[in-house]
């Protein structure tokens, strides 16, 4: 008969190889508060021998708008995204800053464009030498919210020059982030891929403009977040939940962005319909707080009568750096 030792030995021995890790050493950063920045910059020199360096840079994102009285806002919009692959040794270096999304959360309507991440480059080039490059990836732009009392939601909006498409009745459609008054694309420069920011949108599938539970946002998020391409997640709104008296969309932000990823997370935090930890875009601080990652546009945002939303900020712009020595 084995003994106990034995039965526990075998169980804690472990045969499984991780095969979906990444090579080498890597380096995230990203702004990360809601005021306080790198005052001076980033200045990189952590390549110890030679080898290959892997950088990637994303702009940050587009946040939500203010509105103080009735509608939707729309999503922001995503920033761009650049991509190299260099030959480096113990002499190159990276200077750089990650940007700051808008946290202007008492601009009423849209807050404007974030900021871009930017590097300076120094390393080798293909005569072995030391050169220096700049790589860019410009900030997304913010979502707009307009009040639509008396008038349904895409109407409101096509009447501000956003581009809609019609769904169906009069009406009803598809709104983008995007129109001949508010028309910024953001790009990319200097990577060897370079991926411009999309453009985030609403399904209203009703014309009046208080039937929300109709409403359909969609999402962009910037490319090399969850894949090599830009991808897009969708959520509906609840208004009148548990956890949220005027706006429950934020739940469903959370839910759908939580499931994007190959490991998919928890949806949304832990609140109480009796404490006040709920979502609460009253106070000016909610659409100042930094809740998403770099790559994701911030929440909308859903006002009502007497109760004014700031929406969400989106996310601050990010710089990672994967260093895989020579063997």
């Amino acid at each position: 008969m084995a003994n106990l030792s034995a039965l526990l030995g075998k169980l804690s021995e472990s045969t499984k190889v991780e095969t979906n890790l990444e090579k080498g050493q890597v380096y995230a950063y990203t702004q990360g508060t809601m005021a306080s920045p790198f005052h001076i910059g980033i200045e990189f020199r952590h390549f110890t021998a030679c080898g290959t360096a892997e950088i990637e840079v994303w702009g940050a994102s587009g946040s939500g708008g203010l509105m103080c009285c009735c509608g939707i806002g729309l999503p922001g919009n995503p920033g761009a995204y650049s991509k190299k692959t260099v030959r480096v040794n113990p002499s190159s270096f990276l200077c750089f800053m990650p940007g700051h999304s808008c946290g202007n959360s008492s601009a009423l309507c849209q807050r404007g464009c974030s900021q871009a991440s930017c590097m300076t480059l120094c390393t080798l080039d293909t005569n072995d030498n030391n050169t220096c490059s700049c790589i860019c990836s410009q900030g997304g732009m913010g979502g707009q919210s307009y009040c639509t009392q008396d008038v349904s939601v895409m109407c409101r909006y096509q009447s501000c020059n956003n581009c809609v498409t019609q769904v169906g009745d009069p009406g009803c459609g598809i709104i983008c982030n995007y129109g001949s008054t508010y028309s910024w694309i953001p790009n990319a420069y200097g990577g060897d891929i370079n991926c411009a920011g999309g453009i985030s949108c609403l399904t209203m599938l009703s014309c009046n403009s208080c039937c929300l539970c109709y409403a359909t946002s969609h999402v962009q998020t910037s490319a090399g977040i969850y894949s090599a391409n830009p991808q897009q997640f969708q959520y509906v709104m609840q208004p009148d939940g548990s956890r949220s008296q005027w706006n429950n969309g934020v739940d469903n932000f959370f839910r759908s962005l939580g499931a994007m990823s190959k490991s998919p997370v928890t949806g949304a935090p832990m609140s109480k319909c009796y404490g006040g930890n709920n979502y609460c875009g009253c106070y000016e601080w909610q659409g100042c707080a930094v809740m998403v990652a770099p790559g994701i546009p911030g929440y909308g945002g859903v006002p009502c009568a007497g109760i004014r939303d700031h929406a969400m900020r989106g996310g601050h712009g990010g710089v990672k750096i994967k260093f895989i020595p020579n063997i």
